[in-house]
């Protein structure tokens, strides 16, 4: 694997767990 792709997934999915961390928070503070 190329290491800019592997760079790209690392970005990625750091954003994508930030994402669902504050998905998360939203779900605590609708519910």
């Amino acid at each position: 694997m190329p290491k800019s792709l592997q760079k790209v997934l690392a970005n990625s999915s750091g954003s994508l767990s930030k994402l669902f961390k504050s998905h998360k928070n939203w779900s605590l503070i609708r519910v």
